[in-house]
Protein backbone atom coordinates (compact mmCIF):
# COMPACT_ATOMS: atom_id res chain seq x y z
CA UNK A 1 0.00 0.00 0.00
CA UNK A 2 1.75 3.26 -0.98
CA UNK A 3 0.49 6.51 0.35
CA UNK A 4 -1.10 9.32 -1.39
CA UNK A 5 -0.45 12.52 -0.22
CA UNK A 6 -3.89 14.03 -1.13
CA UNK A 7 -5.56 11.53 1.22
CA UNK A 8 -6.18 12.98 4.71
CA UNK A 9 -4.16 11.36 7.23
CA UNK A 10 -5.80 11.41 11.18
CA UNK A 11 -5.02 10.03 13.89
CA UNK A 12 -7.30 7.21 16.12
CA UNK A 13 -7.67 9.99 18.44
CA UNK A 14 -9.45 11.95 15.63
CA UNK A 15 -11.15 8.98 14.39
CA UNK A 16 -12.83 8.37 17.70
CA UNK A 17 -14.01 11.87 18.31
CA UNK A 18 -15.76 11.27 14.97
CA UNK A 19 -17.28 8.33 16.29
CA UNK A 20 -15.63 6.54 13.01
CA UNK A 21 -13.54 3.94 15.25
CA UNK A 22 -13.50 3.00 19.06
CA UNK A 23 -10.08 0.92 19.90
CA UNK A 24 -10.59 -0.91 23.28
CA UNK A 25 -8.29 -3.75 25.02
CA UNK A 26 -8.73 -6.11 27.30
CA UNK A 27 -9.29 -6.33 30.77
CA UNK A 28 -6.64 -6.13 33.34
CA UNK A 29 -6.33 -6.23 37.14
CA UNK A 30 -9.29 -7.51 39.14
CA UNK A 31 -11.84 -7.63 36.03
CA UNK A 32 -9.74 -10.06 34.33
CA UNK A 33 -10.50 -13.99 34.02
CA UNK A 34 -8.62 -15.76 36.95
CA UNK A 35 -6.72 -19.32 36.23
CA UNK A 36 -9.42 -22.04 37.26
CA UNK A 37 -12.30 -19.42 34.70
CA UNK A 38 -10.72 -20.98 31.70
CA UNK A 39 -12.15 -23.72 29.78
CA UNK A 40 -10.79 -25.53 26.83
CA UNK A 41 -14.26 -26.25 25.70
CA UNK A 42 -16.98 -23.99 27.03
CA UNK A 43 -17.96 -20.54 27.56
CA UNK A 44 -16.86 -17.50 25.80
CA UNK A 45 -13.92 -17.36 23.88
CA UNK A 46 -11.00 -15.61 24.93
CA UNK A 47 -8.96 -14.37 22.29
CA UNK A 48 -4.81 -14.11 22.59
CA UNK A 49 -1.87 -13.08 20.45
CA UNK A 50 -1.20 -16.52 20.05
CA UNK A 51 -5.01 -16.82 18.59
CA UNK A 52 -4.53 -14.40 15.86
CA UNK A 53 -2.96 -16.54 12.95
CA UNK A 54 -2.31 -15.66 8.95
CA UNK A 55 -5.18 -12.52 9.46
CA UNK A 56 -8.00 -14.44 10.90
CA UNK A 57 -8.70 -15.87 14.70
CA UNK A 58 -8.36 -19.30 15.19
CA UNK A 59 -11.74 -19.85 17.38
CA UNK A 60 -11.57 -23.69 16.77
CA UNK A 61 -8.09 -23.94 19.51
CA UNK A 62 -9.03 -20.67 21.69
CA UNK A 63 -9.79 -20.78 25.51
CA UNK A 64 -12.85 -19.95 27.15
CA UNK A 65 -14.30 -18.38 30.24
CA UNK A 66 -16.76 -19.04 32.28
CA UNK A 67 -20.15 -16.96 32.92
CA UNK A 68 -18.40 -16.19 36.45
CA UNK A 69 -15.59 -14.58 34.45
CA UNK A 70 -17.73 -12.78 31.74
CA UNK A 71 -19.94 -11.12 34.33
CA UNK A 72 -16.99 -9.27 35.69
CA UNK A 73 -15.86 -8.38 32.68
CA UNK A 74 -16.07 -4.15 32.12
CA UNK A 75 -14.43 -3.95 28.13
CA UNK A 76 -12.93 -5.68 25.19
CA UNK A 77 -16.08 -6.92 24.62
CA UNK A 78 -15.44 -8.02 20.64
CA UNK A 79 -18.41 -7.62 18.41
CA UNK A 80 -18.41 -9.70 14.52
CA UNK A 81 -16.34 -7.82 12.20
CA UNK A 82 -13.70 -6.08 14.36
CA UNK A 83 -10.12 -6.00 13.21
CA UNK A 84 -7.73 -7.05 16.08
CA UNK A 85 -4.04 -5.93 17.22
CA UNK A 86 -1.83 -7.67 19.51
CA UNK A 87 0.24 -4.81 21.30
CA UNK A 88 2.16 -6.89 24.04
CA UNK A 89 4.96 -8.94 23.42
CA UNK A 90 4.01 -10.23 20.07
CA UNK A 91 3.00 -6.79 18.57
CA UNK A 92 1.91 -6.43 15.35
CA UNK A 93 -0.35 -9.58 14.68
CA UNK A 94 -3.44 -8.43 12.92
CA UNK A 95 -6.79 -10.41 12.12
CA UNK A 96 -10.25 -9.52 10.82
CA UNK A 97 -13.31 -11.45 12.27
CA UNK A 98 -16.34 -12.82 10.38
CA UNK A 99 -19.11 -10.84 10.41
CA UNK A 100 -20.84 -14.27 11.37
CA UNK A 101 -18.32 -15.06 14.59
CA UNK A 102 -19.28 -16.22 17.58
CA UNK A 103 -19.06 -13.71 20.67
CA UNK A 104 -15.41 -13.00 21.98
CA UNK A 105 -13.58 -11.18 24.73
CA UNK A 106 -10.00 -9.79 24.20
CA UNK A 107 -7.50 -10.47 26.22
CA UNK A 108 -5.44 -7.58 27.66
CA UNK A 109 -2.61 -8.40 24.68
CA UNK A 110 -5.18 -7.85 22.34
CA UNK A 111 -6.93 -4.83 21.08
CA UNK A 112 -10.27 -4.64 19.10
CA UNK A 113 -10.37 -1.89 16.25
CA UNK A 114 -14.35 -1.39 15.74
CA UNK A 115 -15.41 0.45 13.09
CA UNK A 116 -18.43 2.90 13.89
CA UNK A 117 -19.63 4.58 10.51
CA UNK A 118 -18.98 2.53 7.67
CA UNK A 119 -20.00 5.60 5.30
CA UNK A 120 -16.55 6.58 6.43
CA UNK A 121 -14.57 3.66 7.01
CA UNK A 122 -13.96 0.35 5.44
CA UNK A 123 -13.43 -2.31 7.97
CA UNK A 124 -11.50 -4.22 5.19
CA UNK A 125 -9.68 -1.26 4.22
CA UNK A 126 -8.79 -0.85 8.30
CA UNK A 127 -7.75 -4.64 8.10
CA UNK A 128 -4.87 -3.93 5.02
CA UNK A 129 -3.86 -0.69 6.52
CA UNK A 130 -3.15 -2.47 9.71
CA UNK A 131 -1.28 -5.00 7.99
CA UNK A 132 0.82 -2.44 5.63
CA UNK A 133 4.49 -1.56 5.97
CA UNK A 134 2.60 2.16 6.78
CA UNK A 135 1.69 1.15 9.85
CA UNK A 136 4.35 -1.33 11.13
CA UNK A 137 6.92 0.99 11.18
CA UNK A 138 4.38 3.50 13.48
CA UNK A 139 4.43 0.30 15.74
CA UNK A 140 8.21 -0.35 15.61
CA UNK A 141 8.92 3.31 16.52
CA UNK A 142 6.49 2.87 20.11
CA UNK A 143 7.05 -0.95 20.92
CA UNK A 144 10.29 -0.01 22.67
CA UNK A 145 9.24 2.99 24.42
CA UNK A 146 9.06 0.63 27.64
CA UNK A 147 11.73 -1.48 29.43
CA UNK A 148 9.61 -4.10 29.43
CA UNK A 149 8.61 -6.68 26.58
CA UNK A 150 7.35 -4.80 23.45
CA UNK A 151 4.34 -3.25 24.50
CA UNK A 152 2.35 -0.74 22.66
CA UNK A 153 -0.18 1.08 24.95
CA UNK A 154 -3.61 1.74 24.07
CA UNK A 155 -2.69 6.08 25.29
CA UNK A 156 -0.10 5.16 22.25
CA UNK A 157 -2.18 3.04 20.11
CA UNK A 158 -4.22 6.22 19.99
CA UNK A 159 -1.87 8.35 18.47
CA UNK A 160 -1.13 6.47 15.24
CA UNK A 161 -2.16 7.82 12.53
CA UNK A 162 -4.19 5.99 9.49
CA UNK A 163 -4.97 7.79 6.07
CA UNK A 164 -8.13 7.77 4.97
CA UNK A 165 -9.23 8.13 1.48
CA UNK A 166 -12.56 8.26 -0.22
CA UNK A 167 -14.53 4.92 0.61
CA UNK A 168 -14.67 4.35 -3.52
CA UNK A 169 -10.91 4.11 -3.33
CA UNK A 170 -10.97 2.06 0.15
CA UNK A 171 -13.36 -0.40 -1.60
CA UNK A 172 -10.97 -0.70 -4.46
CA UNK A 173 -8.00 -1.24 -2.10
CA UNK A 174 -9.71 -4.00 -0.12
CA UNK A 175 -11.89 -5.75 -2.56
CA UNK A 176 -8.95 -6.98 -4.51
CA UNK A 177 -7.03 -8.07 -1.66
CA UNK A 178 -10.10 -9.90 0.23
CA UNK A 179 -10.47 -11.85 -2.80
CA UNK A 180 -6.77 -12.78 -2.91
CA UNK A 181 -6.63 -13.96 0.71
CA UNK A 182 -9.53 -16.22 0.23
CA UNK A 183 -7.66 -17.78 -2.34
CA UNK A 184 -4.58 -17.78 0.09
CA UNK A 185 -6.97 -19.23 2.84
CA UNK A 186 -8.31 -21.99 1.06
CA UNK A 187 -4.46 -23.11 -0.19
CA UNK A 188 -4.14 -23.17 3.37
CA UNK A 189 -6.77 -25.34 4.35
CA UNK A 190 -5.49 -27.50 1.30
CA UNK A 191 -2.19 -27.72 2.95
CA UNK A 192 -2.89 -28.30 6.39
CA UNK A 193 -5.50 -31.12 5.11
CA UNK A 194 -1.83 -32.29 3.40
CA UNK A 195 0.01 -32.21 6.53
CA UNK A 196 -2.58 -34.36 8.72
CA UNK A 197 -1.95 -36.65 5.79
CA UNK A 198 1.76 -36.87 6.06
CA UNK A 199 1.23 -37.01 9.69
CA UNK A 200 -1.21 -39.73 9.73
CA UNK A 201 0.73 -42.03 6.91
CA UNK A 202 3.47 -41.48 9.48
CA UNK A 203 2.37 -42.75 12.16
CA UNK A 204 1.01 -45.34 10.63
CA UNK A 205 4.03 -46.43 9.40
CA UNK A 206 6.45 -45.42 11.86
CA UNK A 207 4.34 -44.71 15.37
CA UNK A 208 2.42 -48.14 14.87
CA UNK A 209 4.76 -50.50 12.87
CA UNK A 210 5.15 -53.39 14.45
CA UNK A 211 9.21 -53.87 14.11
CA UNK A 212 9.47 -50.39 15.69
CA UNK A 213 10.61 -51.44 19.15
CA UNK A 214 13.50 -53.74 17.76
CA UNK A 215 14.82 -50.69 15.89
CA UNK A 216 18.15 -49.01 17.66
CA UNK A 217 17.70 -45.69 19.51
CA UNK A 218 20.61 -43.29 18.84
CA UNK A 219 21.46 -40.03 19.66
CA UNK A 220 20.54 -37.47 17.20
CA UNK A 221 23.69 -35.51 17.06
CA UNK A 222 24.92 -38.52 15.66
CA UNK A 223 22.94 -37.81 12.49
CA UNK A 224 22.41 -34.17 12.93
CA UNK A 225 24.85 -30.84 12.98
CA UNK A 226 23.49 -27.91 14.42
CA UNK A 227 25.08 -25.06 14.24
CA UNK A 228 23.85 -21.12 15.65
CA UNK A 229 23.83 -18.36 13.33
CA UNK A 230 25.07 -14.95 12.88
CA UNK A 231 24.91 -12.65 16.09
CA UNK A 232 24.61 -9.25 14.04
CA UNK A 233 24.08 -5.71 14.62
CA UNK A 234 21.45 -3.24 13.54
CA UNK A 235 24.62 -1.25 11.82
CA UNK A 236 25.13 -4.05 8.99
CA UNK A 237 21.40 -4.18 7.68
CA UNK A 238 20.34 -2.75 4.74
CA UNK A 239 17.92 -1.70 2.68
CA UNK A 240 17.66 -5.26 -0.23
CA UNK A 241 21.82 -4.84 -0.25
CA UNK A 242 24.11 -7.62 0.51
CA UNK A 243 23.32 -11.32 1.71
CA UNK A 244 19.71 -12.37 2.95
CA UNK A 245 19.56 -12.70 6.31
CA UNK A 246 17.30 -15.21 7.06
CA UNK A 247 15.59 -14.62 11.17
CA UNK A 248 13.33 -15.36 13.80
CA UNK A 249 10.91 -13.16 11.74
CA UNK A 250 11.55 -16.40 8.57
CA UNK A 251 9.78 -18.76 10.68
CA UNK A 252 5.78 -18.73 10.84
CA UNK A 253 4.06 -19.81 14.18
CA UNK A 254 3.81 -23.83 13.47
CA UNK A 255 6.67 -23.84 10.91
CA UNK A 256 7.23 -23.07 7.08
CA UNK A 257 9.13 -19.98 5.56
CA UNK A 258 7.85 -16.98 5.84
CA UNK A 259 9.25 -14.59 2.93
CA UNK A 260 8.11 -11.20 4.50
CA UNK A 261 10.19 -11.59 7.27
CA UNK A 262 13.43 -11.49 5.59
CA UNK A 263 16.63 -8.91 6.19
CA UNK A 264 19.57 -7.81 4.46
CA UNK A 265 23.08 -7.66 6.01
CA UNK A 266 26.33 -6.12 4.39
CA UNK A 267 28.46 -6.73 8.13
CA UNK A 268 30.83 -9.08 8.77
CA UNK A 269 30.25 -12.82 8.75
CA UNK A 270 31.64 -16.48 8.89
CA UNK A 271 31.37 -19.46 6.43
CA UNK A 272 29.89 -21.06 9.17
CA UNK A 273 26.65 -18.24 8.91
CA UNK A 274 25.63 -19.58 5.94
CA UNK A 275 22.77 -21.34 4.49
CA UNK A 276 21.67 -22.36 0.81
CA UNK A 277 18.41 -22.99 -0.66
CA UNK A 278 17.62 -26.11 1.02
CA UNK A 279 19.04 -26.05 4.52
CA UNK A 280 16.46 -26.43 7.28
CA UNK A 281 16.80 -23.93 10.28
CA UNK A 282 14.96 -24.47 13.51
CA UNK A 283 13.67 -21.68 15.85
CA UNK A 284 15.81 -21.45 19.39
CA UNK A 285 14.34 -18.94 20.67
CA UNK A 286 10.77 -16.83 20.88
CA UNK A 287 8.84 -13.47 22.28
CA UNK A 288 6.65 -14.88 25.31
CA UNK A 289 6.40 -17.91 27.13
CA UNK A 290 3.33 -19.81 24.15
CA UNK A 291 6.12 -22.40 22.31
CA UNK A 292 4.65 -20.88 19.09
CA UNK A 293 7.73 -20.41 17.23
CA UNK A 294 10.47 -22.62 19.57
CA UNK A 295 11.40 -25.87 17.65
CA UNK A 296 9.66 -25.27 14.75
CA UNK A 297 10.97 -25.50 11.22
CA UNK A 298 11.60 -23.78 8.23
CA UNK A 299 13.28 -24.83 4.79
CA UNK A 300 15.40 -21.83 3.11
CA UNK A 301 13.97 -21.33 -0.27
CA UNK A 302 15.35 -20.50 -3.46
CA UNK A 303 13.68 -17.21 -4.58
CA UNK A 304 16.99 -15.28 -2.15
CA UNK A 305 19.43 -16.86 -3.92
CA UNK A 306 22.09 -19.76 -3.85
CA UNK A 307 23.56 -18.15 -0.80
CA UNK A 308 22.38 -15.83 2.33
CA UNK A 309 22.61 -16.21 6.46
CA UNK A 310 20.83 -17.25 9.28
CA UNK A 311 20.91 -15.31 12.98
CA UNK A 312 21.61 -16.59 16.40
CA UNK A 313 17.72 -17.10 16.93
CA UNK A 314 18.23 -20.10 14.49
CA UNK A 315 20.35 -23.11 14.50
CA UNK A 316 21.34 -24.80 10.65
CA UNK A 317 20.36 -28.48 10.52
CA UNK A 318 22.31 -30.94 8.29
CA UNK A 319 22.35 -34.14 8.15
CA UNK A 320 26.11 -35.20 9.16
CA UNK A 321 28.04 -37.27 6.28
CA UNK A 322 27.23 -40.67 6.47
CA UNK A 323 24.27 -40.85 8.02
CA UNK A 324 20.92 -42.39 6.07
CA UNK A 325 18.99 -38.66 7.32
CA UNK A 326 18.32 -36.98 3.90
CA UNK A 327 17.16 -33.76 5.48
CA UNK A 328 17.15 -33.00 9.37
CA UNK A 329 13.40 -32.39 10.33
CA UNK A 330 13.50 -33.34 14.19
CA UNK A 331 11.60 -29.91 14.89
CA UNK A 332 8.75 -30.78 12.25
CA UNK A 333 7.64 -33.91 14.13
CA UNK A 334 5.33 -34.06 16.39
CA UNK A 335 7.49 -36.73 18.75
CA UNK A 336 10.43 -34.48 18.71
CA UNK A 337 8.28 -31.03 19.85
CA UNK A 338 8.29 -31.98 23.35
CA UNK A 339 11.79 -32.89 23.77
CA UNK A 340 12.94 -29.68 22.63
CA UNK A 341 10.36 -27.77 24.66
CA UNK A 342 11.94 -28.84 27.36
CA UNK A 343 15.03 -28.19 27.72
CA UNK A 344 13.59 -24.19 27.33
CA UNK A 345 14.64 -21.50 29.53
CA UNK A 346 13.24 -18.55 30.52
CA UNK A 347 15.06 -14.62 30.66
CA UNK A 348 13.93 -11.82 30.60
CA UNK A 349 10.54 -12.22 29.05
CA UNK A 350 12.18 -14.46 26.11
CA UNK A 351 12.09 -18.20 25.72
CA UNK A 352 15.40 -20.10 24.29
CA UNK A 353 16.29 -23.25 23.69
CA UNK A 354 19.98 -23.34 24.74
CA UNK A 355 20.46 -26.72 22.18
CA UNK A 356 18.61 -28.85 20.00
CA UNK A 357 17.81 -32.56 21.85
CA UNK A 358 20.88 -35.02 21.54
CA UNK A 359 18.64 -37.98 21.63
CA UNK A 360 16.09 -39.04 19.99
CA UNK A 361 14.98 -41.17 23.04
CA UNK A 362 12.69 -38.40 24.59
CA UNK A 363 11.14 -38.44 21.63
CA UNK A 364 9.36 -41.75 21.98
CA UNK A 365 6.12 -41.78 23.29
Amino acid sequence: MRPRTEWPELSVADLQRENVLLVEDGNHGEYRPRTEEFSESEGVAFVRAADLDKGRVRFESVERITETALKRIRKGIGAPGDVLLSHKGTVGKVALTPLDCEPFICSPQTTFWRVLDASSLDRRYLFYYLCSPLFRRQLDARKGETDMADYVSLTAQRRLKIQVPPLVEQEAIAGPLGTLDDKIELNQRMVRTLHETAWTVFAARYLRHPERERWPLEPLAEHVEAVRGLSYTGAGLSEGEGLPLHNLDSVYEGGGYKREGIKWYLGEYKERHLVRPGDVVGANTEQGFEYLLIAYPAIIPKRFGELGLFSHHLYRLRPRPGSPLSAPRWPATRTARPSTCSRVTRSSGLDSASRPPSSSRRSRR
